[in-house]
């Protein structure tokens, strides 16, 4: 028992075993304005979920921290205001290998997400050992 409990002891007091990279609940040290992207990327994810569903034909991720904000617009209007966004990014398979590259053009009218346009840009072949868990993860237009 007590070579048990001293093997225990020795385990949680060694330095280098580490489960996380950093520990849950941190803040962040970027700047405010790559906060601000990181913010808008993930307001508009889930908007992105079934376009990119039904190009490929599966429910593909993507990284929100790779996802590109290409364009922003701000246009007044008697009601306030609007703005077009443009979101690039890059749906993967397997260990982030990605298969294309989709630009998603949003416009935020009323407080409301509105996906006004979503364009295939490129495409990446699939990597013959993922061929057989993405057999056809093609457009399916």
């Amino acid at each position: 028992m007590n070579k048990l409990l001293l093997l225990f002891c020795v385990i949680l007091s060694f330095p280098g075993y580490v489960i996380a990279s950093s520990p849950p609940d941190t803040e962040a040290k970027i700047s405010t304005e790559e906060a601000n992207k990181n913010l808008i990327v993930y307001l508009l994810a889930p908007f992105t979920t079934e376009p990119i569903k039904n190009h490929y034909r599966e429910n593909l991720p993507w990284q929100l921290e790779q996802g590109q904000i290409t364009n922003t617009k701000m246009i007044y209007t008697t009601k306030g205001l609007d703005f077009i966004v443009q979101l690039k990014v890059q749906p993967f398979v397997g260990a982030h290998d990605p298969l294309g590259t989709d630009l998603f053009t949003f416009k935020i009218k009323d407080g409301k997400i509105i996906l006004e346009k979503y364009e295939y840009l490129d495409s990446f072949p699939v990597r013959l050992y993922l061929k057989q868990y993405y057999p056809n993860p093609k457009p399916s237009y």
